[in-house]
This record gives C-alpha cells, structure tokens and sequence, in this order.
C-alpha cells in the first residue's frame, strides 16, 4: 500500500466516524426533520379558535393582541388534545383558548392544545 492510498484511507475513516458523531448529536439531522418550537401564547397575546371547517379540515385562529385571523390545515398527522386529553377536530370549537399549537409549516399544524371555551366577559 502507498502513501496515498493510506492517507486517504485515514480520511474516509475520519470521515464516517465525523458522520456518526454527527448524527448522534444531531439526531433530528439523521431523520431529516426539524420541530418548530411551540409556540405558547402569553397573556397579553391570547389566541383563540375562532372557527372550525370539519368539511374543509381547517382551523382559524385569532390572535386577540393584533385582531390577526390564520386559517390552518389540520390533516391526519395533527396532533389535536383539549384540556390535555387527545381528541379530534369535530371536538373543537369556536371560543375555546389555545394553549399552544406548533406549525409543520405557515399553512399546516403540527399540533394544537385547546382548553375549554371561555365565557364571555362585559367591558
């Protein structure tokens, strides 16, 4: 064997074994997904449902702070729990808070977490 061709074998070795460190300090890297943090509303910014689309698979959400409505896609690998227990869309409604959603994308939740519908207050 020549000097090159060990040298260069030492360099693939390197190689892999910085791939696999990689990957098991980076596991989300090696499965090629990346989670969006939740996103938890503070107080001075309560998000609420304001309308469920069953027919459509939809939900909008309304930003109170801002007045600001997003209308999202729930499908199949949404995770949807009200008051913590798992449930499905047909289950939520207008009204209630969300305690925290996470986007898969701008148009898609990844999850939503709900709680009960708030009663209405007189300013």
């Amino acid at each position: 064997m020549s000097f090159c061709s060990k040298r260069q074998g030492l360099l693939v070795i390197a190689a892999v074994l910085a791939f696999f460190v990689g990957l098991m300090v980076c596991p989300d890297v090696s499965v090629g997904k990346t989670k969006a943090p939740a996103t938890t509303p503070d107080k001075g910014n309560t998000v609420m449902v304001n309308a469920v689309d069953a027919a459509h698979q939809q939900i909008t959400l309304l930003l109170q702070a801002s007045a600001q409505k997003v209308v999202y896609t729930v499908d199949g690998g949404t995770t949807i729990t009200v008051q913590g227990t798992a449930a499905t869309l047909s289950q939520v409604h207008s009204g209630q808070e969300v305690y925290s959603y996470i986007e898969r994308d701008s148009t898609t939740l990844d999850s939503i977490d709900v709680g009960p519908v708030r009663p209405k207050t007189d300013q």
